[in-house]
């Protein structure tokens, strides 16, 4: 007879999970409501699990195409040069080789700045999008493993102090730390007022925490509401 572990690595070896997060088990097999719900939780783990190797590959082609790409830029800036001064600099090298050299190099570097400012523009944009998406998945990924302790817009506006939203804004818990607080007090009876303002809500879009927090929220970010973003 097999075992339980053994039950659900079966059912997760040769399942899926749709759209909306429920298991599809393959034609014809059967399982228990426990059997089920643990592989459900397993399935997710190691599809985050495989979408975490992937990006850390991915992120190591992205670092040579970068250093490529600052190459290409640095050809270019001369490349792109006018006629005009062209024809300037190569009368400045018959008349003075050192400032030749000196004057191509302060071409490339303005290219390389250029380039590092276009650069930090796009990186700054990917990872306010990645930080997004790796929050829904990890905010998914709780909310089935504490279903007595969701976290949701209602649940935080009623029940998370403002000061712990405001430690995730300002960057000074991560978004993981946030949510252990937030099951902290949603499930220890602990709660805001009703009626009682929250200052600022957890606009995962404008908030910095992350898994190596700056100290520091994420700057000029969209202004979209938490609710919009994440659910």
């Amino acid at each position: 007879m097999a075992t339980f572990e053994e039950e659900v690595n079966e059912i997760v070896a040769n399942s899926t999970v749709d759209e909306e997060g429920n298991l599809q088990l393959p034609e014809g097999a059967e399982a228990n409501e426990q059997v089920l719900y643990a592989a459900k939780l397993e399935k997710r783990h190691r599809d985050t699990q495989s979408s975490y190797t992937k990006s850390q590959q991915r992120n190591k082609q992205l670092e040579a195409e970068n250093a490529r790409l600052v190459e290409s830029w640095e050809v270019d800036a001369i490349e792109s040069l006018t006629s005009s001064q062209k024809s300037k600099l190569e009368e400045l090298k018959s008349q003075d080789v050192d400032a030749y050299v000196k004057k191509i190099a302060e071409i490339k570097d303005e290219a390389k700045v250029t380039f590092k400012e276009k650069r930090e523009a796009v990186t700054k944009e990917v990872s306010e999008s990645s930080e997004l998406e790796l929050r829904q998945a990890e905010l998914d990924t709780y909310n089935a493993e504490n279903p007595e302790a969701q976290v949701t817009q209602e649940s935080i506006d009623s029940d998370v102090p403002p000061r712990v939203v405001n430690q995730l804004k300002e960057g000074k818990i991560t978004f993981t730390e946030f949510l252990e607080a937030a099951k902290k007090y949603l499930t220890s009876g602990k709660a805001v007022k009703k009626g009682e303002k929250v200052e600022d809500e957890p606009n995962l879009n404008k908030s910095s925490g992350s898994d190596s927090p700056s100290g520091e929220a994420l700057k000029n970010q969209s202004a979209k509401d938490y609710t919009k973003e994440i659910y």
